[in-house]
């Protein structure tokens, strides 16, 4: 006989931790972001102490992720000049 038991506590911890991991990642992140440090998978998983499959597995923090990673790459690639008339071969 499998004796069913009382899991409405079990479920109702699980996700109040995940709710705080989240709340502790964006937190991070926001920290992260106005120290200008370098923000990606995993100097974020290692600041907020989770796994980087976690932040990839939350759709919504790897979409921030990656929109501020791409942000910090663009700033640092340097843009070439655009060409004037004159500087076009003879």
């Amino acid at each position: 006989m499998i004796r069913k038991g009382n899991t409405t506590a079990i479920v109702q911890l699980a996700k109040d931790k995940s709710e705080k991991t989240r709340i502790r990642v964006e937190k991070t992140i926001s920290e992260m972001a106005l120290k200008e440090e370098k923000i990606n998978f995993n100097s974020v998983a290692q600041e907020a102490n989770v796994s980087k499959s976690w932040l990839y597995k939350q759709k919504d923090i790897r979409t921030r992720v990656e929109t501020l990673r791409g942000m910090q790459i663009s700033e640092l690639t340097p843009r070439k000049p655009s060409k004037s008339p004159r500087s076009e071969d003879v």
